[in-house]
C-alpha cells in the first residue's frame, strides 16, 4: 500500500471542506434569492389585487362600473379569459373567447 503524506491528506481535507461550504453557501443564497422574490411578487399581486377590489367596492358612485383595459394586460398568447361581476354580468373578456366559457361561468354566478 503506497502510503500518502500528511501534506497531501490536509490539503484535500482542506479543498474538500472549502468545496463543502461554498455549495453549502449556494444552496442557501439561492433558497433565500427564491424567498425574496416570491415575497416580490406576493406583494405586486396583493396590491394589484387591493387595486381591483377597491375599484368594485366603490360605492360612491354606483353607475360607476369596472373596466379592463386591454392596453394594460399583458395576456400570453393563446390564453383567454373573461370577468363577471358579484351578479353573473359579463365585465369583459378575450375578443372570441369561446360560449362554453362565458355559459358555464354564467351558470356559476361568478
Amino acid at each position: 500500500m503506497k502510503a500518502v503524506s500528511l501534506v497531501r491528506r490536509a490539503v484535500v481535507n482542506i479543498v474538500s471542506a472549502e468545496l463543502l461550504c461554498v455549495l453549502i453557501l449556494a444552496a442557501v443564497s439561492i433558497t433565500h434569492e427564491r424567498g425574496v422574490l416570491l415575497r416580490a411578487m406576493d406583494v405586486q399581486l396583493q396590491g394589484r389585487v387591493d387595486s381591483l377590489f377597491g375599484a368594485v367596492q366603490d360605492e360612491e358612485d354606483p353607475a360607476d362600473n369596472v373596466m379592463l383595459d386591454p392596453r394594460e394586460m399583458q395576456v400570453p398568447r393563446g390564453d383567454v379569459y373573461a370577468v363577471y361581476d358579484g351578479k353573473g354580468r359579463l365585465l369583459g373578456g378575450t375578443a372570441g373567447a369561446p360560449a362554453s366559457l362565458i355559459e358555464r361561468r354564467s351558470a356559476q354566478g361568478t
